[in-house]
C-alpha cells in the first residue's frame, strides 16, 4: 500500500503500522512505547511517542507514575501510594499517577476488571485509603493545613 497523501484513514493505517513495528523493539529493551498525537498536513506529519521504563514488579514507569513518587506530599499523598489498590466510586482501583497539572482530579486510576484509566479526586482517594484529608478551605478563603493525620 502506498500513501501519497496524509488525512484520517491515511494516518490510521500509519499508527498501526509503527505500533507494529515498535512492538518487537518494545519487548526487546523491556520499554513501553505509547503512540501520543499525530499532527499533520497533506504532505508531512509528526508523531509523538512516549518511551517508559518498567520497574522491578513490570509496572509501567510512565510520566504520570514519575510525578506521583515526586510530587505527591504536595497533594496530601504517599508516593507510596502509587499501586496500591483502593475501593473508590463505587469500583476497585489501582492508583497509577499523578497529573500535577490538574487541579480538581489529579489521581491517575485505573479500574481493576477492564484496566480503563479515570482521574479521581485527592479527597476521595484518601477517603478510601482510610485517611482524613489534612487540607481544608476555610470561609475566608485560602487553604489551613490542620493536623487531621492521626500518625
Amino acid at each position: 500500500m502506498k500513501i501519497t497523501s496524509l488525512d484520517k484513514p491515511a494516518l490510521r493505517v500509519l499508527r498501526e503500522k509503527i505500533e507494529a513495528a515498535l512492538a518487537p523493539v518494545a519487548a526487546e529493551l523491556d520499554l513501553t512505547f505509547k503512540m501520543g498525537g499525530i499532527r499533520y498536513t497533506a504532505e508531512n506529519c509528526t508523531v509523538k511517542i512516549e518511551v517508559a521504563t518498567k520497574g522491578e514488579g513490570g509496572e509501567v514507569k510512565d510520566k504520570y507514575a514519575t510525578a506521583f513518587v515526586r510530587e505527591a506530599k504536595w497533594f496530601d499523598l504517599d508516593p507510596a501510594d502509587l499501586g496500591k489498590v483502593v475501593h473508590a466510586y463505587g469500583d476497585t482501583f489501582t492508583i497509577v499517577g499523578l497529573n500535577t497539572r490538574a487541579r480538581k482530579n489529579p489521581v491517575i486510576i485505573r479500574r481493576v476488571k477492564d484496566g480503563k484509566t479515570f482521574k479521581g479526586r485527592v479527597a476521595d482517594i484518601n477517603r478510601a485509603l482510610g485517611r482524613k484529608a489534612t487540607i481544608t478551605k476555610p470561609e475566608t478563603g485560602g487553604f489551613d493545613f490542620d493536623d487531621a493525620h492521626d500518625d
